[in-house]
């Protein structure tokens, strides 16, 4: 049976909102800390599984940390030539680096596991509009199409010796691969609309109705908002 998803988006969403409203430093760090320490306790192995792409984030948010101090005007702390950074540009970079941080933590933590099929019934009961839906649930169900299609095209061009540098033939061909790659989304999607025809598609995806909320999923989504209004709570005092 396919895990309903709908507890875990609804807890991944509120609390996300609430960290994307914090304004305060020390609440940010807070809640930062909170996410760390809880996905250690409750959840050590998903944070392990996907330690590489949370990796990969922090080398993005540390460009962040190095470039947005220079850029918000203040108190000098120090200056490297005719560039100045503020108290005010080093806080501010670390609020946003908190933020991303506990944001992308807390998907990873609820979300990091989930089918596309699952993910997709859930987003389905949201109310979204539907256009929105069916872009969303056909991007789900082929994402694992595209990114097979993108390996037969990098074993492709491994067989053909090349090796990625930074040189205007690395460029090109990246440029071919991403064309190609595009050309046969294109031509997937023109039979994939065809096929729906044929089984006489009504415009929209079937979903097989949903059950109740237990009450333990009720719990969940309560503790979700408590420490969302407490997170908000904290940060206006």
């Amino acid at each position: 049976m396919t895990q309903d998803l709908r507890p875990s988006l609804a807890c991944a969403l509120i609390l996300v909102l609430a960290v994307s409203q914090l304004a305060s430093l020390s609440t940010a760090l807070g809640a930062l800390a909170s996410t760390v320490l809880g996905g250690l306790i409750w959840q050590r192995a998903r944070l392990v599984a996907h330690k590489r792409r949370l990796l990969h984030l922090e080398v993005f948010l540390l460009l962040v940390l190095l470039t947005l101090p220079f850029t918000v005007a203040g108190t000098a702390l120090f200056s490297l030539g005719p560039l100045v950074a503020s108290v005010e540009g080093v806080a501010r970079a670390l609020l946003v680096v908190a933020k991303i941080s506990t944001a992308v933590l807390l998907i990873t933590l609820f979300l990091a596991q989930a089918e596309p099929l699952a993910l997709a019934r859930a987003l389905h009961a949201a109310p979204l509009p539907k256009p929105l839906l069916r872009l969303i649930s056909l991007t789900l169900r082929y994402l694992s199409v595209v990114s097979d299609e993108f390996n037969r095209l990098r074993e492709a061009a491994k067989a053909r010796s090349f090796r990625p540098a930074t040189t205007l033939r690395t460029w090109r061909v990246m440029g071919l691969m991403m064309g190609t790659m595009l050309l046969r989304a294109l031509s997937r999607a023109d039979r994939i609309s065809e096929a729906m025809r044929a089984r006489s598609g009504a415009g929209h995806m079937p979903h097989l109705p949903l059950p109740a909320l237990s009450r333990r999923d009720h719990l969940r989504i309560g503790a979700s908002l408590i420490g969302a209004l407490f997170l908000t709570v904290m940060d206006r005092l």
